[in-house]
This record gives structure tokens, C-alpha cells and sequence, in this order.
């Protein structure tokens, strides 16, 4: 086994996506990403510029920058992982040596690493700072839609992540969304909710 580049060290986000590991969220770097190179997961050399199947890092990469630390890697797609951030998203369509990020919301992000799941239509659902949110699978670079406005429980409001973790589920039998909140360092246990 020969070491290709160095494995980011203190990334708390990591996905599976395209034959590629990404991983984000480290709390030196929390804009930063990175990818390992196609089909093979232990190789992060990011000095090999002339092949679309090597590694990525994301802030040395000429793919756009992204504005605010990174909480969540959605892989709800085969061509498509969007990054979301608290009050912005971002979306890479495809290989990300060959394709640029595109900003999808300015006012919109996504809470937690695991608020988000895939609805019935490959469309992406996940919990904002207000609410829940689906984007538009006829239009990827369109401001999301909101689902929840107005009927949002205070409990689902304005989460912080120290606080509390999420994780959301479609359920295909019952046609809704599992929502769950796991209380960090309290004896306030765990909450479920459900979206119809």
C-alpha cells in the first residue's frame, strides 16, 4: 500500500459520492472541502493537475469559493452533492475537477449535518434555521421552496447545532418525513416529529 497525499485530519462531515470520499467541516478550516480522487479512496494528492479523476481540495481548487462554514454534505443524487452552510447553499453538478460551484441561496442553509433527505422525486429536503425547505428538481439553481411556514413547531426553530443533532428520514410506506432531535448534554433525551 503506497500513501497518495494525506487524509484530512479533524473533518466531522464525510460522504460517499461518485466514487469519491468528500469531507468538510473541520473547525480550523469549516469552509473548507475536500475530495479523494475517483474510484480510489485512500488517494488525496491534490498536486496532480492534468487528470479529472484525482483529488480535490476544495480551497486550492479554481471550483469558486465557498462563503461560510460548512454544516452539511448532501450526496441525495447521482451527478449531484450540494454543500449547505446556515444561511447559504451550494451545489456541485458532476465531477468536481471539470464542474464550478454554484450558489443556489444567500439567505437559506441547512442546520446540521444530518438535516437533510432525499424526498420521493430525488428532490432534497432539509431543516433551515425557519424551516423546512425542498429545492425544485426542475430548477437545481433556483431559491428553494419553503414547506413548513407557519406550522413549524418552536422546537424545530432556530436550532444550534451544539445544542442539538438532526436526522432526517423519508419514509416511502407512509409518504413523510422522520424528524428527529437528539439533545446534546441535556436529559431532554430525544424528540420525533413528522411532516406529511
Amino acid at each position: 500500500h503506497i500513501e497518495k497525499g494525506k487524509v484530512p485530519i479533524g473533518c466531522r462531515l464525510m460522504a460517499r459520492h461518485g466514487g469519491r470520499i468528500y469531507m468538510a467541516g473541520d473547525p480550523t478550516a469549516p469552509q473548507a472541502w475536500y475530495a479523494s480522487a475517483e474510484g480510489d479512496e485512500d488517494d488525496w494528492d491534490y498536486s496532480i493537475v492534468d487528470n479529472d479523476q484525482a483529488a480535490v481540495s476544495g480551497p486550492t481548487s479554481n471550483l469558486g469559493t465557498i462563503g461560510e462554514p460548512i454544516t452539511a454534505l448532501c450526496p441525495w443524487h447521482r451527478d449531484l452533492m450540494m454543500f449547505g452552510c446556515r444561511s447559504s447553499l451550494w451545489l456541485l453538478s458532476g465531477n468536481p475537477r471539470t464542474s464550478g460551484l454554484q450558489q443556489v441561496s444567500q439567505k437559506i442553509g441547512i442546520v446540521e449535518a444530518g438535516a437533510w433527505c432525499a424526498g420521493p422525486q430525488n428532490e432534497l429536503v432539509f431543516l433551515s434555521r425557519d424551516g423546512l425547505y425542498i429545492t425544485d428538481t426542475t430548477c437545481l439553481s433556483c431559491e428553494p421552496k419553503p414547506l413548513s411556514r407557519g406550522i413549524l413547531p418552536a422546537e424545530l426553530q432556530y436550532i444550534s447545532e451544539r445544542m442539538v443533532k438532526v436526522h432526517m428520514e423519508y419514509d416511502v410506506e407512509s409518504q413523510g418525513i422522520c424528524i428527529e432531535l437528539s439533545h446534546v448534554n441535556s436529559r431532554a433525551g430525544v424528540s420525533h416529529w413528522w411532516f406529511d
